[in-house]
This record gives structure tokens, C-alpha cells and sequence, in this order.
């Protein structure tokens, strides 16, 4: 069975090396990209906004996203999807949809929570980094997938979730990378239906490397 499962992955998927700062692999009619480049240069359908439970402004990728898409607009509309589920903070894994209001180059944006691993970011709740801590960055990715097809958006930008300001120790990264890439290869090889163009964007050199090597070695 074993087999069978692996020569039918194999017959789905495919994995090109466009340049040497994008990788692209393909799992029935989706495409899951690698890429090093500033994320708010990459267009497509939406963007997803690494957020606090909260849905307030924060540092790194989502302070960026806040700023271009206009701090104001972009605080009422969260605040406002919060009212509309009568709740003050979200759950790790919640993901939420709203408008791009002024940021150029996307429709829409989806913030989704997840967990925090560093104990000095006082913007969530602290969690460690172990089986339980691994499953909520899984099911992050999982949930913003399914939400992105329920939305019916056919290309996502995604950055690299809980790597930045919500990790504590580097040591961690390459692990974390490996349950980005792994989630979003499950959830597509489980929903063949799927059309969706995911384009994770890293920032750095060492990022881009940790998430091009675990694309290349499954």
C-alpha cells in the first residue's frame, strides 16, 4: 500500500527549479511555490497577514501589511470581523478575511493566528515549541487553505508563519519550514478539487534556503 500511495504522488506531483531564487511544485491542479522577494511585491489574489489574536498591528510582516494597506482602514475592518463573531481575540489557527483596503497589487487579505513560540513577544499567549505547539502551526496552514478555497481565491502569497517574530530559537526554523511545506502538500494530496496558486515569500537568504531544501528532498 505503501508503495502504491508513493508512485501515485509521484504520478501528481512535480517539482521545477525556475531560478535560483524560486523553486515551484505542483500537486494535482495546485502549485505550491518557493520564492525569495519582498511579499508585498508578489501580486496575487491575497495575501496572508501572520496575525496576533487580537487582530491588532503588530511587528515584522504584519506591522508591513498594516502600513501598506493603510493602518486606520485596515484596524476597522479587523475589529469589525471580530464583532461580527462576537469575540474580542481569535483562537491559534483562526483565519479571518478581509478587504486589501489600500494595499496595491491584492483583493484581499487573510489573517491567520499563529502560535506563538517566543516567549518575549507579549502579543499572544506563549507556547512551546513541542507535538502540540507543531500541530497548531499544521492546522494554521490548514485552516488558511480551506478558507482560501471556500473564498474561491485562486493564488495566495503566505509567508512564513510563527518564523519571524513569534519564534524564539533559530534552531527551530528548519522544522517549522518542514510542517509548512508538509501541511500544504497533505491538504492539497487530500483535496484533488483544489486549484490554488500558494506563493510562499521569504525575505531572507537562510528562510528562502530552509523552505527550497524541503520542497526538494520529499
Amino acid at each position: 500500500m505503501k508503495k502504491l500511495l508513493m508512485l501515485l504522488f509521484l504520478l501528481i506531483s512535480t517539482c521545477t527549479i525556475n531560478a535560483d531564487l524560486r523553486v515551484d511544485f505542483s500537486i494535482g491542479k495546485s502549485t505550491i511555490s518557493v520564492q525569495r522577494e519582498d511579499i508585498l511585491q508578489v501580486h496575487a489574489d491575497a495575501i496572508v497577514n501572520p496575525a496576533n489574536s487580537s487582530l491588532k498591528q503588530g511587528g515584522g510582516v504584519c506591522g508591513l501589511i498594516f502600513n501598506a494597506a493603510g493602518s486606520q482602514l485596515l484596524t476597522k475592518e479587523c475589529q469589525e470581523a471580530l464583532k461580527k463573531r462576537g469575540m474580542h481575540f481569535l483562537q491559534e489557527g483562526d483565519v479571518v478575511e478581509t478587504s486589501s483596503c489600500n494595499l496595491a497589487g491584492f483583493k484581499k487579505i487573510f489573517h491567520v493566528v499563529p502560535p506563538n513560540f517566543n516567549s518575549k513577544n507579549k502579543m499572544q499567549q506563549y507556547r512551546l515549541f513541542d507535538e502540540d505547539g507543531k500541530l497548531l502551526l499544521r492546522q494554521s496552514y490548514i485552516n488558511l487553505v480551506r478558507a482560501t478555497a471556500v473564498s474561491g481565491v485562486q493564488s495566495i502569497v503566505i509567508p512564513f508563519l510563527s518564523g519571524g517574530n513569534f519564534c524564539r530559537n533559530e534552531s527551530d526554523l528548519p522544522e517549522m519550514a518542514e510542517i509548512a511545506i508538509d501541511a500544504m502538500k497533505d491538504v492539497f494530496s487530500e483535496n484533488q478539487n483544489y486549484s490554488i496558486e500558494v506563493k510562499f515569500v521569504l525575505f531572507s537568504e537562510s528562510d528562502f534556503q530552509l523552505f527550497r531544501d524541503c520542497i526538494q528532498k520529499k
